[in-house]
């Protein structure tokens, strides 16, 4: 039941950053790819979105101290990426604000070689792609 509570309530929050991105001047593919972003830099807390940083837990707050709304989160998305009637978004075809789970597997070891998983951690987390492709090659 909480489960579907979370599910439904992420439903509504992709709808209010597309809303909002929107409204701030985004194509439509911007801020689709933008919705999606949010999934992992939002948590559902209570029924409600909450952005967190990096680590998924902490709390992202604004100048004055506040809980960062979704509004202010989409502005920020739209600072960080570039001013301009052309935004490009990180995490659409670059690097990610937020980590990528290590994966299960190395794609880079000889026993479990994906270049599909290789190519995609390499588009959106280069660090972490560096850092499985040493750990390969020792």
């Amino acid at each position: 039941m909480e489960e579907r509570r979370a599910d439904q309530a992420f439903v509504r929050l992709q709808a209010e950053v597309r809303q909002l991105a929107q409204a701030q001047g985004m194509k439509r593919a911007e801020a689709d790819a933008l919705a999606e972003l949010s999934r992992a830099a939002f948590r559902i807390v209570n029924g409600e979105a909450q952005a967190v940083g990096t680590d998924g837990r902490t709390a992202l707050r604004d100048g004055a101290g506040a809980l960062l709304s979704v509004g202010a989160w989409v502005a920020r998305q739209r600072e960080v990426s570039g001013q301009g009637s052309e935004v490009k978004l990180q995490g659409t075809f670059g690097p990610t604000p937020v980590p990528l789970p290590v994966p299960n597997k190395n794609p880079f070891k000889e026993t479990s070689w994906n270049l599909t998983e290789q190519m995609r951690l390499q588009r959106r987390d280069p660090e972490l792609a560096a850092k499985l492709r040493d750990e390969a090659a020792n």
